[in-house]
């Protein structure tokens, strides 16, 4: 592979209609890369790996929409083979399940992109990319797990459930692409993890009735099934019983939110579950989808909820606003408008080197809000913060 994207030659660079597009996806995609190496964990890793096929689908997805077969599947063959040159460089920071992903990712490279085969070859690339997603639940799942594992201390109540909303958080992206044997792979980890926490002496009786159901669901499932049909059975077998781990007794009380949290899935989700938590813990109750939403419309529960909370508190991870500037109907995009619409305090929580992009004019406000940057080592620093602007008293 050639050392700079001036020296690449793409097929698609004969054709006037695509070829600028595709090298802007190119460059982009090179930026993420190059923030790649200074993962300093293999959550960070995975994070930004995740970033870069979401770059990927970002500027591919649409030139095969609008015809370019060959266009597509180049970018999202740069994209691999780019990374799998980068991730040598991490210093180690590749775990076994990565590894794994990254062997698994070779296969649709051992064949130069060209006008006969980019089609297939297009969505060999975009499968593996959607169930990187299941990668980044694991590497998630495997550090919550190690807090406990390394302290040595019996696992709580609490403890089981904030794995079980980090897998069925990231499952929902897998259940929209229907990968079934991604999300079987993602709860079946997450199962192990809660049964192995659940052996922690002294043993704690309440996490070890949680955790039974699981339990037994493992033993039904000792290998993940790699059929379809067998795969999405185990998954829901799975989602279903870890539904009932995190419901609510008793009748649902009306939504009394101090925040709601805004955040993008793709590279926000571990942010999202930490500041979640240590508001939590400081008193204030506060909403986080996974947590909050029970039956019913998804989107019609959200929207009652940002009007019955005085604040919304929106996640500027890198790439959180991109969507929002092409599509519509983006999440995030209509949270911020609706609770704009209402008349609520949103407070932005920027990470390091958070680069807005163009935004529509309806969303340019958002420049000039009061917000918080955040930083891994003054973390309680920023949640104090955080507090304060919302303004809000700790109830329990």
């Amino acid at each position: 592979m050639p050392s700079t994207l001036q020296e690449i030659r793409f097929l698609s660079d004969s054709d006037e209609t695509f070829a600028a597009r595709v090298r802007a996806g190119a460059e982009e995609i090179s930026t993420v890369l190059a923030l790649i190496p200074a993962a300093r964990s293999p959550v960070e890793l995975a994070q930004q790996i995740s970033k870069l096929f979401h770059t990927a689908i970002h500027h591919g997805a649409p030139i095969w929409n609008d015809g370019s077969r060959i266009g597509c599947c180049e970018l999202y063959h740069f994209a691999s083979s780019q990374l799998l040159q980068t991730v040598p460089k991490t210093n180690g920071s590749a775990s076994e399940i990565l590894r794994a992903f990254l062997d698994d990712l070779l296969e649709p490279l051992r064949e130069a992109p060209s006008l006969t085969n980019a089609p297939a070859k297009a969505w060999e690339f975009r499968h593996r990319f959607d169930r990187f997603e299941a990668v980044v639940g694991i590497e998630e799942l495997t550090a919550l797990a190690n807090v406990k594992f390394k302290r040595g201390t019996p696992a709580s109540v609490d403890d089981i459930r904030n794995l079980v909303i980090v897998s069925v958080e990231h499952g929902m992206s897998l259940y929209q692409v229907e990968d079934w044997l991604g999300c079987a792979l993602l709860h079946s980890f997450c199962a192990q993890q809660m049964v192995a926490l659940a052996q922690i002496k002294p043993f704690n009786r309440e996490v070890q009735l949680l955790v039974r159901p699981v339990g037994e669901l493992l033993a039904k499932y000792p290998k993940v099934p790699l059929a379809t049909d067998l795969a999405k059975q185990c998954a829901w077998d799975f989602y279903e019983a870890f539904m009932e781990i995190i419901k609510e007794d008793g009748p649902p009380a009306a939504p009394q939110y101090a925040a709601v949290i805004s955040y993008r899935r793709e590279g926000g989700s571990f942010l999202a579950r930490a500041v979640y938590q240590a508001i939590k813990d400081r008193g204030h109750q506060i909403f986080l989808d996974v947590d909050g939403l029970g039956v019913g419309d998804f989107t019609e529960q959200l929207r009652e909820n940002i009007e019955n909370s005085p604040a919304l508190i929106l996640l500027l991870t890198h790439g959180a606003l991109d969507r929002c500037c092409l599509d519509s109907e983006d999440f995030v995009r209509c949270e911020i408008l609706h609770a704009r619409e209402h008349g609520k305090k949103i407070i932005p929580v920027l990470v390091q080197n958070f680069q807005f992009p163009k935004l529509p004019p309806e969303l340019d406000f958002v420049r000039v809000l009061q917000g918080v940057p955040v930083f891994d080592e003054f973390f309680e620093a920023t949640i104090d913060k955080l507090i304060k602007l919302m303004g809000s008293s700790p109830r329990r």
